[in-house]
């Protein structure tokens, strides 16, 4: 029914008799733009907020001109134009924040498609008969249902660069030229539909010359032109006028080296396409995402890049330093002296983000101390008003020379061209849009052009090039930033020198991811000033496994602590292709800020929830400064783990059950050499296989089996061309043996499923081989199985242990000799050789299952939960008679133990070299 009206173009109907807006208040409007007079009709309005009609449906520039005008006399108001055949909704996004942009919203419709995107954003609009809403509402209404459709134009945006791009590399462009080029046409195209030519009468003055200076054969010509044009205040007399008519714009963009290559039919005709498109509709802030669809996703992992969206940034900037100021802001809102002191405050503000990849960071950040500074000047101006009365504030009040918030007060490091240059382009764009939005409070905002003041964005790497000669760190306030996401086996050859050139001095620099550089590289800039804070967005592997106390130890020794913390959340970006990345955020500084605040996530896209603690610990929860390193024994005495043996036989040793039977068949003798090997994948999937294990067994017998001297010899020349070519003198082996399958053992996966609450481990008698994608416990007991397979232990190895991507990986070293295990006595040991009986007997149940289906949090059977159940709080109780309250409880009280029992074994070490000298 609404679609209908819609298409009928019945609005009246439609605002009034069906989402409850009042009558019209106001009679036809009549407005002057650049094609001549335009009439709208009011159609419906609420307490202010006028909806009004334009029969008709004029091109997009023109219909930012129409509304602007309208916006003159209706400052709250959406525009509806609308022919027989196509229509165009447009409503005025004004962000939340108060730093971003207020531009129009486009929805775009053709009479007779199901719409159902318009449907929902009519029916969150409407107001009921007995409801009572106040303009603010309805404006929050409004904004949720319209404001989305600008989520959708980056994309667009991405798709138009993209393609220009590509018309590029077709006309054989290098990767330097293009990047430049396409920067310039990104701030010309911004500078269009913001406003930045307003002062020459021409609002969309670049595309104007476009359509009607340029042609096919001299669109090459004509632009390197207008670039000379742009980049001299003196032009020559010989230049046409379409291109002197431009203001000078300098600032760098249009003047570093460049040389204009071939641009063919196709690619003008992109130009001008993408010159309809409303580009001061996109944050400066999400260009990022037009970055990422011009390189591929390979080339964006290659580089490590993964773009950081406006909230995650949020998350990032807030705690580190906007919360603070928003909160001097208000506490000094009555006070002029405070007021003028925090503007102060603000001006010596420094910020670099040392891997800025397109300015993201850079770009909100300003954006939100430019909203600040505005704030504060506006309530510096009521202040005046109230004190020397309304003509004073009038004529006296002009605040463009008192901006302290600039643009050369932001620094970036890049080590690629194309996001250096759009990260700059967008500073400058984000400057623009703060002095529109300054210019409609106070009537007045400056002229940047010519750009004259800019941010500093160095081109180069950030782990070979120091960061205090970018900005100097007595100067620098604050470090943020997302550095690429590079785990430690991920890095090139490259990177892996210029980590450990970064870590000089760290033993096990090679397990650490490559943002551990940037950690380090801040804690340094922090000696030289430590009233400097960082906060970096990374993977959260850093906070798992053996990295935490690689990278923390010797942070904390330099006087480096944790002061905010996002534990891990699901990355999100604009990107079509984005990455599946857990990550978190690490703020940190010398100053030890207190209380520290702690954000947890509930999963599922929830919001974070803050905590205030007294302490954050490496892993990124509630507890003391205190890490666990690697541990070759198990800290409580109790058995050894081992891994699995490696095979590194290429598949040459390694037989499928038909294989093996096929095999046996031929050469019954071959039965006692084929035995079951199982590895993670094999055990947890039901996935049965066999391994040729000849250790013992007499060369002579084996080589009697022609296909078995075949794989062996097979494996001789993988292992010599390998990067361990000894291992060739031994190709009817295992490459390492560490499990023998005379013994009984406990299979434990090193890797498994985040989707599983609990590892599953089981038990095998001798006879069968494990393979090196698990770890062993030989003998162990039920007992054993049961502390193993408890909550308590799962917490742990969720924490402490590291991330393959985002499953469980379960290590000896760190995970199981770190575990600091309860005493029991022998009453105990039966109680819990029994649960862990009880756990194996309801598995049997399951036979025809596999363990991937049985410990699946979504088919995990009542029973067999129930019986680990039994376990978890059983073994809870052995640490202690009061319940845990969860997860970060039970993991803080084990690295309390932990480091009890460390100083413990480490007094009685010392205690007995005092004795030794």
């Amino acid at each position: 029914m609404l679609l209908g009206l819609v298409d009928r173009r019945e609005f009246r109907d439609l605002f009034v008799d069906h989402l409850g807006w009042g009558n019209p208040d106001q009679g036809e409007l009549s407005v002057e733009v650049e094609d001549g007079a335009h009439s709208l009709t009011q159609v419906a309005g609420f307490k202010g907020l006028r909806v009004w009609f334009h029969d008709g449906l004029p091109s997009r520039s023109i219909q930012r001109q129409i509304d602007q005008a309208v916006g003159t006399k209706n400052f709250e108001r959406l525009l509806i134009f609308a022919d027989k055949h196509s229509q165009a909704w447009r409503w005025p996004r004004r962000a939340q924040m108060g730093g971003a942009n207020a531009k129009l919203v486009l929805h775009e419709r053709r009479v007779g498609d199901r719409d159902a995107r318009l449907v929902r954003q009519l029916e969150a609009i409407a107001v009921g008969f007995d409801e009572e809403i106040t303009l603010v509402d309805l404006l929050t209404r409004m904004r949720g249902a319209f404001d989305h459709e600008a989520e959708t134009t980056a994309a667009q945006a991405a798709r138009l660069m993209s393609t220009l791009y590509a018309e590029l590399e077709a006309a054989g462009w290098d990767q330097h030229n293009s990047t430049l080029l396409l920067a310039r046409l990104l701030f010309l195209y911004f500078a269009d539909d913001s406003g930045m030519w307003k002062h020459s009468g021409r609002p969309d003055q670049f595309q104007a010359f476009l359509v009607d200076d340029t042609t096919n054969e001299t669109l090459a010509d004509d632009l390197s032109a207008l670039f000379e044009a742009l980049s001299h205040e003196k032009r020559r007399a010989d230049l046409p006028e379409a291109v002197r008519a431009f203001r000078y714009v300098n600032g760098g963009l249009f003047t570093d080296e460049f040389t204009m290559g071939r641009l063919t039919e196709a690619f003008r005709a992109e130009l001008i396409d993408a010159g309809d498109f409303d580009w001061s509709v996109i944050s400066p802030a999400v260009f990022g995402s037009m970055f990422q669809t011009v390189k591929n996703r390979s080339d964006r992992r290659g580089g490590g890049e993964h773009y950081t969206t406006e909230t995650n940034i949020l998350r990032t900037i807030n705690p580190l330093f906007m919360d603070g100021l928003r909160d001097r802001l208000e506490r000094a809102w009555n006070d002029r002296a405070q007021l003028t002191r925090l503007h102060n405050e603000l001006g010596k503000i420094r910020i670099l983000d040392p891997a800025c990849g397109c300015g993201n960071f850079l770009i909100v950040a300003y954006r939100e101390l430019r909203a600040l500074e505005l704030e504060l000047l506006l309530r510096q101006r009521e202040l005046d008003l109230q004190d020397k009365g309304k003509d004073y504030a009038q004529l006296s009040f002009d605040v463009t020379g008192d901006l302290k918030v600039r643009l050369d007060h932001f620094y970036g490091i890049e080590i690629e061209e194309w996001p250096a240059r759009i990260a700059g382009t967008a500073m400058l764009l984000v400057d623009h849009l703060a002095n529109q939005r300054m210019a409609e409070d106070f009537g007045l905002a400056p002229d940047r052009l010519p750009i004259r003041i800019a941010p500093t964005i160095h081109l180069g790497s950030a782990l070979t090039i120091g960061w205090h000669d970018v900005v100097p760190a007595d100067e620098l306030t604050f470090i943020v930033g997302n550095p690429p996401f590079y785990g430690s086996r991920k890095m090139d050859k490259t990177q892996k020198a210029e980590l450990r050139a970064v870590a000089h001095g760290i033993r096990e620099a090679g397990f650490l991811d490559f943002v551990a550089a940037w950690y380090l590289l801040a804690a340094r800039m922090m000696a030289a000033n430590p009233k400097i804070r960082a906060a970096l967005v990374s993977t959260n592997s850093i906070a798992q496994g053996e990295q935490p106390a690689i990278l923390w130890r010797p942070l904390y020794n330099a006087g480096v602590h944790i002061d905010f913390a996002h534990q891990t959340f699901d990355w999100q970006n604009e990107a079509p292709d984005q990455a599946a990345v857990d990550c978190v955020i690490v703020g940190f500084s010398a100053r030890d800020e207190k209380p520290k605040r702690l954000f947890t996530y509930g999963g599922d896209g929830a919001e974070p929830i803050e905590l205030k603690v007294t302490a954050i610990s490496p892993y990124l929860l509630e507890g003391s400064e205190y890490v666990v390193g690697n541990r070759h024994t198990q800290i409580s005495g109790h058995r050894g783990m081992a891994f699995g043996n490696m095979a590194a036989d290429d598949g040459n040793l390694i037989f499928s059950v038909a294989e093996r039977e096929q095999l046996i068949g031929a050469y019954p003798e071959a039965e006692g050499w084929l035995l079951p090997f199982y590895g993670s994948r094999e055990y947890i999937n039901g996935r049965l296989r066999y391994c040729l294990w000849l250790d013992g067994v007499e060369q002579h017998a084996w080589r009697a089996v022609p296909e078995i001297v075949q794989r062996v010899e097979a494996n001789r020349v993988t292992r010599a061309d390998s990067a361990r070519p000894r291992l060739a003198a031994i190709p009817h082996l295992f490459a390492q043996i560490t499990q023998r399958p005379s013994e009984s053992f406990l299979l434990v996966p090193r890797t498994s499923s985040e989707r599983r609450r609990y590892v599953p481990m089981g038990f095998f008698e001798a006879g069968v081989v494990a393979s090196d994608g698990c770890l062993v416990v030989p003998d162990a007991s039920p007992a054993d199985f049961a502390l193993m397979t408890s909550e308590i232990h799962m917490d742990w190895m969720r924490t402490i242990g590291g991330r393959l991507e985002s499953r469980y990986r379960y290590s000896k070293d760190v995970v199981y000799n770190n575990f600091v295990f309860p005493d029991v006595d022998d009453a105990a040991r039966v109680q819990l050789a029994q649960l862990g009986h009880d756990v194996l007997e309801v598995r049997h149940r399951y036979d025809d299952r596999t363990l991937a289906w049985m410990y699946d949090e979504g088919t995990m059977p009542a029973d067999l939960r129930a019986a680990h159940r039994a376990i978890d709080q059983y073994v809870d109780s052995l640490y202690r008679p009061q319940a845990f309250t969860g997860e970060s409880e039970r993991v803080a009280f084990l690295l309390r133990l932990h480091q009890r029992r460390e100083t413990g074994l480490l007094s009685r070490v010392d205690g007995r070299r005092r004795k030794f000298l």
